[in-house]
């Protein structure tokens, strides 16, 4: 309730333990940052959880979010996994040590099509 609280310039904001999910207003964006997916595992997700345009956002990437992604895909919910934030996080990293800003959108394309080492 606090974080909601302390972020309500931010806009509408709610939050809900999943034991309250079937009974609170749909929401345009859940973020899971669980570690379920290194298990194999996704978080339990329901498309009647999110509003018509919600979105899924999974701060796990690579192995890890494979299971969270197949299962928005099978309830057609928006999905995008974390390797974008890392990627940014490591660019504005490397632009703070630097004052080079690299490409992020190449590096992303590298890391989503080339070979994993």
């Amino acid at each position: 309730m606090e974080l909601a609280r302390s972020h309500s310039g931010l806009g509408n904001l709610d939050f809900g333990t999943p034991a309250d999910l079937d009974t609170v207003k749909p929401f345009d964006l859940i973020i899971n940052a669980t570690s379920l997916g290194h298990d194999g595992a996704a978080a339990a997700l329901s498309r009647s959880w999110f509003t018509r345009r919600g979105f899924c956002y999974d701060m796990n990437y690579g192995d890890a979010a494979r299971p969270l992604q197949a299962l928005c895909k099978k309830q057609r919910i928006p999905y995008s996994d974390g390797l974008g934030m890392l990627v940014s996080q490591a660019a504005l990293s490397f632009s703070l040590w630097t004052g080079q800003t690299p490409d992020t959108t190449t590096v992303l394309q590298e890391l989503r099509t080339g070979p994993v080492g």
